[in-house]
């Protein structure tokens, strides 16, 4: 069962459908000694790598000039999932509460200055994806 053996976002996925519609409650358990079930949960507690945070958050174009597409994709259900992009400073210039599991929001960024943008796409508190966005004029 890819919810309990797959890896990456199909293992996600996988929980998502069945929490959603089976009423399954996949969250992460410890093993106890003695305690031979134990499900696996989403990627929490575990570094996540480049290819995989990717595939939960593209920019494009990225170097950017005028407009740059910002698309996600939530890779368990969440209570809060929140996406913001700072300037090199620290100063969050763009903030949002994502509440779909798939999206693409446009982003006006004619009026940005030239530079690396920090963004971050975290879920429940936990960062899924971060990198640069690069505005150039």
């Amino acid at each position: 069962m890819i919810a309990d053996e797959g890896s990456g976002i199909a293992v996600c996925k996988a929980q998502n459908i069945l929490n959603y519609f089976y009423e399954a409650n996949y969250r992460d358990i410890p093993v106890m000694a003695g305690n031979n079930t134990q499900r696996r949960s989403n990627n929490i507690g575990r570094p996540l790598d480049r290819e995989l945070m990717e595939s939960y958050l593209k920019i494009y174009p990225n170097p950017a000039k005028d407009l740059t597409a910002l698309e996600y994709t939530l890779p368990c259900i969440s209570k809060t999932a929140i996406l913001q992009i700072a300037d090199p400073a620290g100063k969050i210039l763009f903030s949002k509460e994502l509440h779909d599991a798939h999206n693409i929001i446009l982003l006006d960024i004619k009026n940005w200055n030239n530079g690396n943008y920090i963004y971050t796409l975290a879920c429940d508190g936990i960062t899924i994806a971060n990198g640069k966005l690069n505005v150039t004029k």
